[in-house]
């Protein structure tokens, strides 16, 4: 499989559970981020081209005070079976995020790239 990234990923240092927003249900584990996209690992049957919408929990607190909780539009570009067959990791692009989310994003990648 071809790398086409543009942007370097930084490991996650932190559990951060992934939820489809639409079903309301766990769809993954956060690996790594970029401002553009992330990987996750998952045990989900994802296709590659399908779009969500996503939450990300995120540790810490937003600019009021509440549970940082990212939410993004993203589309499925590749996935990658986990030589096991136990689960399978999901590389996506995000399509659609809001100033303040990318924003956290930004810090996130920052914090952890240290």
């Amino acid at each position: 499989m071809q790398d086409r990234r543009c942007e370097d990923r930084v490991n996650v240092d932190a559990q951060i559970d992934i939820l489809d927003a639409t079903r309301e249900t766990l769809l993954g584990v956060l690996m790594d981020i970029s401002p553009g996209g992330f990987m996750m690992s998952t045990n989900q049957e994802i296709e590659t081209g399908q779009l969500f919408q996503l939450c990300l929990a995120i540790p810490g607190q937003n600019r009021n005070g509440d549970a940082c909780t990212l939410h993004v539009g993203a589309e499925a570009v590749w996935r990658q079976e986990a030589p096991d067959g136990s689960h399978a990791w999901i590389g996506f692009h995000i399509i659609d995020i809001n100033d303040e989310d990318s924003e956290r994003i930004d810090q996130l990648i920052e914090e952890w790239g240290k």
